[in-house]
């Protein structure tokens, strides 16, 4: 790719960023291959699934504090060993529908279930153990596998949307 190719797409770029209300574009060289980001096996489905699933719990650019758009509170249970999540009431999926502590529950499942053959999944296999979902609370409690120094930094995936990919 040019020098000027690269430029003018940059510009492009950064000409959206300060529109305000405006679409932004996002390029890649190729099309992701799932969007599901159990099973992503590219730099671009890994880029994609990032503008598209929150993560539970992530590490800011700018002062790489953790940080969380879903999780309003949090407290540690068991010397540590589960965190109590309490989410936010007002966020909902693209589509309208509410998101819950069912949708953390869920995808913790789909990642401890051997029948789902995600190498992403592997490394949370290791330190979470389940989670447990109480409605009337609008919490999740997840489980690991000992106790952490700092449990967040555990839960730094993205969370599926069981309506969706319940099936």
């Amino acid at each position: 790719m040019g020098r000027m190719h690269r430029l003018g797409i940059a510009v492009g770029l950064c000409s959206t960023v300060f529109i305000g209300g405006s679409t932004l574009s996002f390029y890649e060289d190729s099309q992701p291959t799932t969007m599901n980001p159990l099973f992503a096996r590219t730099m671009v489905d890994r880029r994609t699934h990032e503008l598209v699933f929150d993560r539970i719990f992530y590490r800011s650019a700018i002062t790489s504090e953790l940080k969380s758009r879903i999780v309003d509170s949090y407290e540690l249970l068991e010397d540590g060993s589960k965190m109590k999540l309490f989410l936010r009431d007002d966020i909902k999926w693209h589509d309208g529908t509410e998101f819950t502590g069912d949708d953390i529950c869920f995808t913790i499942s789909a990642m401890l279930n051997p029948d789902t053959p995600s190498p992403n999944a592997k490394p949370f296999r290791e330190v979470l153990t389940g989670c447990e979902y109480i409605k009337k609370e609008k919490a999740s409690i997840v489980s690991f596998s000992r106790t952490f120094h700092n449990p967040r930094e555990r839960l730094s995936f993205a969370v599926l949307p069981r309506h969706k990919f319940e099936s």
